[in-house]
């Protein structure tokens, strides 16, 4: 190992030591204080029980000002209610901030190596990352939620036929008897109606937390029968049986075209891989395409990129099959 290798090795241990003892107080605060607001949540609840107020709203969580000017932020932009839908337990300015720190961390590592094409990784996972990282996180969550769905509508079925004829009542046993996610939304719709809301309002807002085509169907059955009168439990039990035909019927369409949708990902993913092994065991032989004509190696790999992001988007749309 040469000299200057040796010399950025006390410096790359001293920032990751700092980041990793910094990663272990950020998450014994966070503990500390959802603890602290579970015990707050208790409380209030308990005092809006004894009032009897029909409304109110939890206390907001105690944040710092840097958290708090970052939480201002990111709500003009949406940002927390993105993560709402996606189930992420953080809010807005505490994601910024994390975000904020990775790329720090990176910038600092990049220029301790002195290199450029991390840095360029960084900075474009910076930008796309934490969208894809939500997203996937949204689509993961809204899939367990609908495949738990057929389940919860089963049960608050079978609640009401056996002489509960409260549908509040019904979605409480659903929701204690259920598991996350579908599990916490029907707490909050449970909290919301305890609190002074109809039960067609806070079904309303959770089909705006949970964007699900089936919750849809299911919040627009109960409007309707709430509204003209008719046979509930039978109703549920036949969306019930409806969403799992579906569920079965969409598990079987993405068995069919996984091997389509992973063989246009590998095709995309190849020249990527091989450009990325060929700089970090040759860099010269990628970096030479630059040096000697700048302009005909950007436009090269300019159009190589735009060219594999329409091969994905073309291989996404073919086996994209609605259900």
């Amino acid at each position: 190992m040469d000299l200057p290798t040796m010399g950025k090795l006390p410096l790359l241990v001293s920032f990751l030591s700092a980041f990793a003892v910094f990663t272990i107080i950020f998450g014994l605060s966070r503990e500390y204080q959802r603890r602290r607001n579970r015990l707050a949540d208790r409380l209030r609840q308990l005092e809006i029980q004894r009032r009897g107020l029909a409304q109110a709203a939890l206390p907001d969580r105690e944040t710092g000002q840097l958290v708090a000017a970052l939480n201002q932020i990111a709500h003009r932009a949406g940002l927390d209610e993105q993560l709402s839908r996606a189930g992420v337990p953080l809010t807005a300015g505490e994601f910024i901030l994390i975000v904020a720190i990775l790329l720090g961390v990176g910038l600092i590592l990049s220029i301790a190596l002195h290199n450029i094409f991390l840095f360029m990784m960084l900075v474009a996972a910076t930008i796309w990352g934490p969208r894809a990282w939500i997203a996937s996180r949204k689509a993961k969550r809204t899939r367990d939620f609908d495949a738990q769905l057929p389940s919860a509508i089963q049960l608050i079925a079978s609640s009401m036929r056996a002489g509960n004829s409260n549908i509040a009542i019904a979605l409480r046993l659903a929701a204690q008897e259920s598991k996350p996610p579908i599990s916490k939304e029907f707490q909050i719709v449970v909290q919301q109606v305890e609190w002074g809301a109809s039960i067609k309002d806070a079904l309303v807002s959770m089909t705006e937390r949970v964007p699900s085509t089936d919750l849809q169907l299911l919040v627009q059955a109960i409007s309707i029968q709430m509204e003209s009168g008719g046979n509930l439990v039978q109703m549920l039990e036949n969306i019930s049986e409806t969403i799992r035909e579906r569920v079965r019927l969409a598990g079987e369409v993405k068995a069919l075209t996984a091997q389509g949708k992973y063989s246009g990902y590998v095709v995309a993913l190849m020249p990527v891989a091989i450009s990325a092994l060929l700089f970090i065991f040759n860099p010269n032989y990628i970096l030479g395409v630059f040096r000697t004509t700048t302009w005909c190696g950007f436009t090269m790999f300019a159009a190589a990129a735009v060219m594999i992001l329409i091969g994905m988007a073309v291989v996404r749309r073919i086996v994209d099959i609605k259900v």
